[in-house]
């Protein structure tokens, strides 16, 4: 279990999002503003997304967005079979 931060995505690493993506909306259903177009295309540099990995799975995602210069937005999820664990709270920090 650990938060793990990246600079930029893998496509494996994508790919994992949107499998997570899939359950949390099956789960509690409308839909997520996650950007795709900015995950799969981060310039390298500043690290804007952590991971929460567990057993090579990922159970949560944090990813930044800064669209302004004084303004950054959050996006995160973490699967409804790993809730109440802190896993949300671990990626906040």
């Amino acid at each position: 279990m650990a938060v793990v931060p990246t600079q930029q995505l893998s496509r494996r690493q994508l790919e994992a999002l949107a499998t997570l993506e899939s359950r949390v909306v099956g789960a509690d259903g409308g839909r997520l503003k996650l950007e795709w177009g900015v995950l799969r295309d981060r310039p390298p540099g500043a690290t804007r997304d952590f991971l929460w990995l567990e057993d090579d799975r990922v159970l949560g995602f944090m990813g930044l967005y800064a669209f302004a210069s004084s303004r950054i937005e959050i996006a995160g999820m973490v699967d409804p079979q790993a809730r109440r664990r802190g896993i949300a709270t671990a990626l906040r920090l």
